[in-house]
């Protein structure tokens, strides 16, 4: 029993520990994202290609391609201190998005869980094609 409740307490301590430790930036799961747009009015970052951006993007998203050379010296012409939505096409590139831009000294950041693909699929609107 005794073996049980440390086991147990080391469990805990270990979650505290990695509550700790995870990033600055939040989640917004599909079900969230129209409200959460129309409540905090962020920047709305797309780090998707540009030909993925043009197939489809949400409204009043710019355009920061996660891979491309120059991304760290465009997205450090935004201010840091604004609220800042990403996403991309499943959620992975706008988590590493997000880390770059923690780094740099982004406060306020968001990330769409799942990804625009995900959006698409549970019926959201507000996709705009070029």
């Amino acid at each position: 029993m005794l073996s049980l409740l440390i086991f147990s307490f080391i469990i805990f301590i270990m979650v505290l520990g990695f509550r700790k430790s995870t990033p600055g930036f939040k989640r917004i799961t599909t079900y969230e994202l129209e409200d959460f747009i129309k409540k905090n009015n962020p920047v709305i970052l797309d780090v998707r290609s540009p030909h993925e951006f043009k197939s489809g993007h949400l409204s009043n998203s710019e355009n920061f391609d996660f891979y491309a050379q120059g991304f760290r010296e465009d997205v450090s012409k935004l201010d840091p201190s604004k609220p800042y939505l990403v996403y991309c096409k499943n959620g992975e590139r706008s988590l590493k998005a997000c880390k770059q831009l923690e780094q740099m000294g982004f406060s306020q950041l968001f990330f769409l869980e799942s990804g625009i693909e995900s959006w698409v699929l549970n019926g959201g609107g507000m996709l705009v094609k070029e």
